[in-house]
């Protein structure tokens, strides 16, 4: 509720969406925090809880409070403990640690946890302009790293969302594998056309806003730049979902390369709005270096867009043989890949049917069903 829909909140939310549709046997209780103080306006999101609590089998179990720590770690077990629930599930990288309640966690994947190892990123004071501020982001920092390391080994299962992930968690962490399950996001049905738009109802090439070195945004740039001319006119960038500042990575690449003036940057739209942009776009450029899994990608072939991106991390297991999967240093070839499709509308038809068929394996129902397996599972374990 903090944001637009997009990777963990989007997946937290479906879950509570999809869950009383493949459960009919158990009891949903969630548990929310409407006092949260980063919370979206309530006018946004109370009817998503009202379609909630619309289902027989759930209750919403509300307990304000605008501290994030000392919710999920002091009243959370209270409530757990409270209504006798048989099992909890932390479905966003976080965990009670000394809650004496049966735990399964989903843990997306640790790259919040190898930034804030890394030496490269310490906190300074002229980060944070006051005390206040320096020891809450001390604070936030201790708390994450004592979650990975203490926390999450204390679960009876971790969920993670790529195979990927399952490795990079087990070997982080020091998890053994075989307590890790691996369950595949869904894709939206607003993304899924019955047909996608034909190559001549396309007007853009479509790129993500996100500003940070894992989203690569220079080496977006740097291969837009070497497009033709002439594809840049006929299908000009577009980067939607921005929110970085005017010292960004993103915007100063914009500025380097001189396309300042040439492409659309914009912030956060509805999802609706989302849906229009990718499908309309002739291509999606998604040069990412790490991703636990990568909404984007599936969305993009739910619309039959043709997608360039990169060969790490869990993108080749998202995209199995669809798309140009590259190295994301390699602007050149990116460049290259965008000419190709845009000059061969042979290559772009079969790209976008490809990833038409592949997005049909991802499900939210499927996705439901496979937790709704674990949590029995792990209670006919307990019983």
């Amino acid at each position: 509720m903090l944001m637009p829909l997009r990777g963990m909140p989007l997946y937290v939310t479906r879950l509570c969406q999809y869950l009383p549709q493949v459960n009919k046997e158990h009891q949903l209780l969630y548990f929310i925090n409407k006092g949260y103080e980063h919370n979206d306006r309530p006018e946004n999101y109370l009817p998503l809880l009202d379609s909630l609590e619309a289902h027989p089998n759930v209750r919403l179990i509300n307990k304000d409070d605008e501290a994030q720590i000392r919710w999920e770690q002091v009243f959370l077990p209270r409530l757990a403990r409270k209504h006798k629930i048989d099992l909890l599930h932390m479905p966003g990288n976080r965990v009670p640690f000394f809650a004496d309640i049966p735990l399964v966690a989903t843990v997306h994947d640790v790259m919040e946890y190898r930034f804030l190892l890394d030496q490269k990123y310490p906190i300074s004071w002229s980060q944070n302009r006051s005390l206040r501020m320096l020891q809450y982001n001390l604070r936030r920092r201790l708390y994450a790293v004592l979650t990975y390391r203490y926390g999450m080994p204390r679960a009876l299962r971790l969920i993670t969302v790529s195979n990927y992930s399952a490795d990079d968690i087990a070997s982080t962490l020091s998890v053994d594998k075989q307590y890790i399950s691996v369950i595949h996001h869904g894709v939206d049905r607003e993304y899924l056309q019955e047909r996608p738009c034909p190559r001549e109802q396309r007007s853009h090439t479509l790129m993500l806003g996100g500003d940070s070195y894992q989203k690569n945004p220079e080496a977006a740039l740097a291969c837009w730049a070497q497009v033709s001319p002439i594809f840049q006119q006929q299908y000009p960038l577009k980067i939607i979902g921005f929110s970085g500042t005017e010292s960004s990575s993103l915007l100063q690449a914009l500025k380097k390369f001189g396309l300042d003036e040439a492409v659309e940057v914009k912030g956060w739209v509805p999802q609706p709005e989302m849906v229009e942009y990718m499908k309309h776009a002739v291509l999606f450029l998604f040069p990412s270096r790490y991703e636990g899994f990568g909404f984007p990608l599936i969305q993009a072939m739910a619309c039959g867009t043709p997608v360039i991106s990169t060969n790490k991390s869990s993108i080749p297991e998202v995209l199995g043989e669809v798309g140009f999967q590259l190295d994301p240093d390699d602007s050149i070839g990116m460049s290259k890949a965008v000419e190709q499709l845009l000059s061969d509308s042979n290559l772009w038809l079969q790209q976008s049917k490809a990833g038409f068929i592949r997005s049909k394996q991802f499900v939210w129902e499927n996705s439901a069903r496979k937790h709704l397996d674990l949590y029995e599972e792990l209670l006919c374990r307990r019983q």
